[in-house]
């Protein structure tokens, strides 16, 4: 899934087909970050209101949908591949 900053705290995301892209605002419900899709809308954003904690993807009680995931998968390699500059 390629992923690329678009923003101080915007991460936009593929879709896993590739023809649609999602915005992940890592600013918003911080530390978990929101998402624009259907899972995170709809599932998610639930999950987060009522307990206010990082569920990860692999959890059925999830906070955040596999778009946040790779957006924070992406930012931490961006930074590790800093150190080697």
């Amino acid at each position: 899934m390629k992923c690329e900053l678009i923003g101080r705290s915007q991460i936009e995301c593929e879709s896993a087909d590739r023809d649609v892209k999602y915005t992940i605002d890592l600013d918003e419900n911080c530390p978990n970050g929101a998402c624009n899709c259907a899972d995170f809308m709809t599932r998610c954003q639930k999950e987060w209101d009522k307990t206010q904690t990082v569920v990860e993807y692999s959890n059925p009680q999830r906070t955040r949908c596999k778009h946040i995931n790779a957006a924070v998968m992406f930012l931490g390699n961006t930074v590790i591949a800093s150190f080697n500059k």
